[in-house]
């Protein structure tokens, strides 16, 4: 009845149409086809050499919604135990959750790095678990195998004996998973500071396990199988030779984009978000920025200066030597040319796809719809949770947006036009029985009501997180995170609160009790 499907990701057209959201690690496969984790949509996606968008694994229907990274982050944290992933099923009927990374093994099979675990898509497309989703009882799971450990994957990488390197950044670690299935720890003593979780830097010259990291966010391997680790908060790239040894092979103390033509242990480096080696050793480094190029000679230079894109986060060689990244933050991914010039070939750009206001409903496109309540007229309203809107589809099948959108000189925009009103996550509508509308406006910690003008106001909540007021003025009372809301024949509203892990009422008068 409406949305165009594929969880507004674009699957089956052009990839510079489809909708990318966060787009993380990718990786090239030998006929040029490009895989991308799409974070967002817990998906990874493949863009054919047609230039054809496809999903490669996961439903993308894995969680309750799937919210993004600082937006109701704690409602997130609370929902993803409702994760379902299936092993040993085609790798699109399972889930992903939050894939950070890809990498491609020489056999056609895909490695996937997702929250606590490693996936494997065979040349089959048959997905299977080989790191993580165990508990071992020191919390670690060392020199066993890499299904009963645990695991916190950000990058991945594949040595030439087929091993699996792991950069797990929040535990300042590189784990390796060797082609029998045992995990062991490389680089990092996991040292972190209590109370805030920063690692360190030290242990240059020494054993790598000996060594601290701060935050390693990817990983990559040379074709001589040298290690070379983004160590992210310490603005360096780490390299850990054949027998065990890390040195700092670029980047110093000191953050920055100096240096280029020089030698890369003297340049300054940003984050290093994404590495990548080519057929010739060449590292390239994903700066956020720039991206950086260290030549086997040491030297550095930059291949891609920040022109057209923002924010590159990982970066890819493909098969002809083509360098390929993701600029995240925009939701596109670009390939360098040899010429110098950049190539838009995936993503429209955009958090999250927005049109069709006006046309039919079936012809729109939607973004993460998360609930949906019916009106009085035969009408429906539905939830854009990820692009902040209240749509409505009238009875003869058009679309428009009644509420949210938009950036009101006060904030939130009560008192005014609901369609150029500020919401925040919202998660629930419900209709009232004279026509209004409720909305759960999530990340504001409020419900807001339409009326049938188009005026919406706040009806409980004052935007401040928290339990308390009851027996008082809804609008005085605190919510944390209301999730639901609903309307009984007789105006009462109910409130699913939860944070505050209890159901609110709110009578006709305006009052709210637990």
């Amino acid at each position: 009845m409406a949305g165009v499907g594929g969880n507004c990701v674009g699957d089956g057209l052009p990839a510079t149409e489809a909708v990318l959201r966060e787009p993380g690690g990718l990786a090239v496969g030998p006929d040029g086809s490009v895989y991308i984790a799409d974070y967002g949509h817990d998906r990874v996606r493949k863009v054919d050499p047609e230039g054809i968008i496809t999903t490669a694994a996961s439903s993308g229907l894995c969680t309750v919604s799937g919210f993004p990274e600082g937006r109701a982050q704690r409602l997130w944290q609370k929902l993803r135990d409702w994760v379902l992933s299936a092993d040993g099923v085609p790798a699109t009927d399972t889930c992903l959750a939050r894939p950070t990374d890809v990498v491609l093994a020489p056999d056609g099979s895909l490695y996937i790095a997702e929250w606590y675990r490693v996936r494997k898509v065979d040349a089959n497309g048959i997905i299977t678990t080989v790191a993580g989703g165990g508990h071992p009882a020191d919390g670690v799971g060392d020199d066993g195998p890499a299904v009963e450990a645990a695991v916190s994957p950000y990058g991945l990488a594949l040595g030439p004996d087929g091993s699996l390197y792991i950069a797990e950044g929040g535990v300042h670690r590189v784990r390796k998973v060797d082609p029998a299935g045992m995990i062991t720890t490389v680089a990092g003593d996991g040292w972190m500071n209590p109370g805030v979780g920063h690692g360190r830097f030290q242990g240059d010259g020494g054993p790598a396990i000996q060594a601290s990291l701060n935050h390693p966010y990817d990983v990559a391997v040379a074709p001589d199988g040298t290690l070379y680790i983004a160590d992210l908060e310490n603005v360096r790239v780490r390299q850990l030779d054949r027998h065990g040894i890390i040195t700092t092979y670029a980047g110093t103390e000191n953050g920055g984009d100096q240096g280029d033509g020089g030698p890369a242990r003297e340049a300054a480096l940003g984050y290093a978000w994404g590495l990548a080696t080519g057929p010739d050793g060449t590292l390239y480094i994903a700066e956020g920025s720039p991206i950086r190029a260290v030549t086997p000679d040491g030297v550095i230079h930059t291949v891609a200066p920040q022109a057209v894109y923002q924010e590159a986060r990982a970066v890819a060689v493909g098969p002809k030597g083509r360098l390929y990244f993701t600029a995240t933050d925009e939701g596109r991914v670009y390939r360098a040319e040899p010429d110098g010039t950049l190539r838009h070939i995936a993503g429209a750009g955009g958090s999250c796809a927005h049109w069709g206001d006006g046309g039919r409903a079936e012809q729109a496109a939607l973004c993460h719809p998360f609930s949906v309540a019916a009106g009085p007229d035969d009408s429906f309203y539905i939830a854009g949770t990820w692009n902040d809107r209240i749509r409505r589809v009238d009875k003869r099948g058009v679309i428009t947006t009644v509420a949210g959108g938009g950036a009101p000189a006060n904030g939130l925009g009560d008192g005014g036009p609901a369609v150029a009103a500020s919401l925040d996550l919202p998660t629930s509508v419900a209709v009232g029985p004279d026509g209004s509308v409720y909305v759960a406006d999530c990340s504001h910690h409020r419900i807001r009501k339409v009326d049938p003008q188009g005026v919406i106001t706040t009806v409980a909540g004052t935007g401040l997180q928290g339990y308390s007021g009851d027996g008082g003025p809804a609008t005085a009372a605190t919510l944390d995170n209301p999730r639901g809301v609903c309307v009984s024949m007789d105006g009462s509203i109910y409130i699913a609160d939860m944070d505050n892990h209890c159901v609110r009422k709110v009578d006709r008068q305006g009052a709210i009790t637990t």
